[in-house]
């Protein structure tokens, strides 16, 4: 290329050739070229009709010597020498830009999903507004977020013919926090444990802790959570609180159920009135109970007074300190129950066991429900049997559709009757059960009050008159106390 002639004909361009009136020049990218013609004032030392200024011939050449080679604009060119336009800038060629490269892009993938913070739809269009769905759980392995990489551009070309280079598009990392695994490929990023999403400092984490600052209420909503809860405050009637690991409540549980594949631990206490329900596979521990079932497939453990409850432990229930008295309703324990007292003395019923695994006692008496239940419907059945059969023997005969009534009669009585010899058989099991179960005691460190009703095993036997410092256990010849 020959050596620039650096004189502007304007403040973004570059000059290259400037004779005979004829002016080239170049934008200071080289990405488009100009000429332009300024007939000289007569008189100058060179004079322009020593040229042919205006041919293809000479501009070709000049093109040429300054080494504008790329993209030429072959028409403006020829219209530029058949119709020249005085002073003024025709483009005579145009390169072709570099276009950058796109920057790497994060798609945040969990929150697509379908959680949304608005009430469930019910029948009818009506609107859960409990159940606004505000937990965002994960499973180990979920996708969190996926990069589209960075590209590398297209490379353009100056009017010159030289390459210009295409800007690389920027990285960006993916926002792995806490418990989360970037893939071999850095192109997506996963769960490492169940747990609920966390965003913090634009970072993504997976904690298994779902941690409420204040009630469970509408501003919540019902929580379901696949790892622990713990609330800063109460669990107010009506809500619900899942958990698959341990829940911990600050406060106080209303008329609300709390259900726990772990521990649970409420500080406040429980006010139920009649609805809470409380369940746990683990133990429940709780200041005081009023109004409310609880079953743990462990111990309960209750460091106050509980009232008009119905508890169930698969080991053993205690009521701790002073405070610790049961006060009318059921206690049920495989174990032991332990408490400061027992009943009241205006002898409210009030029923304490224990010997059993609450499981097979609630078995049992599903079981007794459903075989009275079978032999009313056998019963019935056999009536209508008896009555289709009498009237066959009357008339001779019976209509297409008596006849298919009775055989549909038979065929259900026959049903029923499998079902009763099975459920017979279950509850014999179940019997035999309990009688091998004769080892838990109960433990009354004060008075336990005439009224209360006593099972061990399957031993029961009624408080007559107020005991104090007691234990009771089953002996050979029933429950003996001591």
């Amino acid at each position: 290329m020959a050596e620039d002639i650096a004189v502007p004909a304007s403040g973004d361009r570059k000059v290259l050739y400037d004779r005979y009136g004829l002016k080239l020049a170049v934008t200071r990218d080289w990405l488009q070229a100009y000429l332009v013609y300024i007939p000289e004032v007569p008189g100058k030392s060179q004079a322009q009709d020593s040229v042919n200024v205006l041919s293809e011939k000479f501009l070709g050449e000049v093109l040429q010597e300054r080494g504008i080679v790329y993209g030429l604009q072959t028409e403006a060119l020829a219209s530029f020498v058949a119709h020249p336009s005085y002073h003024t800038e025709v483009m005579i060629a145009q390169g072709l830009p570099a276009v950058p490269g796109e920057d790497a892009k994060i798609e945040i993938v969990y929150d697509k999903r379908d959680h949304a913070s608005a009430p469930r739809q019910l029948e009818g269009g009506k609107v859960d507004l409990k159940d606004l769905d505000l937990t965002l759980n994960v499973r180990k392995g979920d996708l969190l977020a996926r990069k589209k990489p960075a590209t590398e551009g297209t490379p353009g070309r100056k009017v010159t013919g030289e390459d210009i280079p295409a800007k690389r598009g920027k990285d960006r990392s993916l926002p792995a926090g806490r418990n989360t695994e970037v893939s071999g490929d850095g192109l997506e990023l996963r769960a490492a444990i169940d747990g609920t999403v966390s965003r913090v400092a634009n970072k993504i984490s997976v904690v298994e802790v779902y941690t409420i600052q204040g009630d469970v209420d509408y501003s919540t909503g019902n929580i379901s959570f696949v790892g622990t809860v713990e609330v800063g405050g109460s669990v107010l009637s009506g809500f619900r609180v899942e958990a698959k690991g341990d829940i911990t409540i600050r406060g106080v549980v209303e008329g609300a159920r709390i259900a726990s594949g772990g521990h649970v631990t409420i500080r406040g206490g429980i006010q139920g009135a009649e609805k809470a329900e409380i369940e746990a596979e683990g133990s429940i521990e709780a200041k005081f109970v009023n109004s409310a079932r609880l079953k743990a497939g462990e111990s309960i453990r209750i460091s106050g007074p509980v009232m008009h409850s119905v508890l169930e432990a698969g080991d053993k229930i205690e009521l701790l300190g002073r405070g610790g008295i049961l006060n009318s309703g059921m206690a049920r324990a495989t174990q032991a129950i332990e408490a400061e007292s027992i009943g009241t003395e205006m002898g409210v019923p009030t029923t304490v066991e224990v010997g059993v695994d609450p499981t097979v006692a609630r078995r049992m008496a599903s079981v007794e429900t459903e075989i009275k239940k079978v032999r009313q419907n056998i019963e019935k059945l056999n009536q209508a049997i008896a009555t289709l059969n009498a009237l066959k023997e009357n008339q001779g005969s019976l209509p297409p559709e008596r006849e298919k009534m009775l055989l549909d009669s038979i065929k259900t009585r026959y049903a029923l009757m499998a079902s009763a010899k099975q459920l017979d058989e279950e509850r014999r099991d179940l019997e035999e059960k309990m009688k091998q179960s004769r080892q838990g005691y109960i433990q009354v460190r004060g008075t336990l009050f005439p009224g209360v009703t006593i099972r061990i095993g399957d031993s029961t036997s009624k408080v007559d008159h107020e005991m104090k410092h007691v234990t009771l256990r089953r002996g050979e010849e029933g429950i003996t106390a001591t």
